[in-house]
């Protein structure tokens, strides 16, 4: 969640708002602002409880040399020639960029978060098991280089009594979306290059961003879902959280989950 000011939420409502961008190249404190970008998309690449990437995307003016560099992007609004306030969206590692020769230069770039740290191949940690998800998980992480900060998420004290990862041609990120499938969440990188473990816990409104400067609400809503279902189809061998299923169960099943019938 994007933490706004009272004056960031009504700069956005007020008619006649500026609307700006930011981009900063840290490793060379380069700061490229409206002028300089010509496009620019953020989006989210991955599944309802599975791990999440974001991507980070656009064409600049001019020459910049981006290959292997972290981009700082921000959005920010001004009302009646007010100072800026700036919201951080996020850091982002250049995967690819080029340069187009043309009348002036353009500079062409793809980057993401640091989820991509876990786009390579799984291999045993050297951890002692029997260990629980969430030991498991900062084990992950210290092997990665991914900053984690501990927040309670469902099944986290459960154990995994051996490695079941080993030999099946995983990525860390495929073992990512397993561990969110067995605790009913979101894994995420932040916006300040923490991991993130997230759930549905309430109703939400689903938000439609359809024009750069308007949002629609729309009235279709999102449950809170109150049961998590490992299932090993065909065999119908389920895990259930919590134990007790509620008298009106709102679900997520998902079917031959790795860690299912060893927790």
């Amino acid at each position: 969640m994007l933490n706004l000011t009272s004056n960031f939420k009504n700069y956005m409502k007020i008619h006649g708002r500026s609307i700006n961008l930011r981009l900063t190249v840290v490793e060379d404190d380069l700061i490229l602002v409206n002028k300089n970008i010509i496009s620019i998309k953020r989006r989210g690449k991955g599944a309802f409880n599975k791990s999440i990437m974001m991507e980070l995307d656009g064409e600049l003016r001019g020459n910049f040399d981006l290959k292997n560099k972290t981009l700082k992007f921000e959005f920010g609004v001004s009302l009646n020639n007010s100072l800026i306030e700036w919201i951080n969206l996020g850091f982002f590692n250049v995967r690819e960029s080029e340069i187009i020769e043309s009348e002036d230069y353009i500079t062409r770039y793809i980057a993401y978060d640091d989820m991509l740290k876990s786009k390579i191949d799984y291999i045993p940690l050297g951890v002692t098991y029997p260990l629980t998800i969430k030991d498991f998980l900062i084990s992950i992480c210290d092997y990665l280089g991914i900053n984690y900060t501990y927040a309670a998420f469902p099944n986290e004290d459960k154990l995994i009594e051996r490695d079941v990862f080993i030999n099946r041609e995983l990525t860390f990120r495929e073992v990512f979306d397993e561990i969110a499938e067995a605790t009913g969440s979101f894994i995420r990188i932040d916006v300040n290059r923490t991991l993130s473990i997230n759930q549905v816990s309430r109703p939400i409104d689903i938000v439609y961003s359809n024009r750069r400067n308007s949002l629609t609400v729309s009235k279709q809503k999102l449950n809170k879902i109150n049961l998590v279902v490992l299932n090993n189809y065909p065999l119908n061998d389920n895990y259930y959280y919590p134990g007790t299923i509620p008298a009106e169960p709102i679900e997520f099943k998902f079917g031959l989950n790795k860690l299912n019938g060893i927790l």
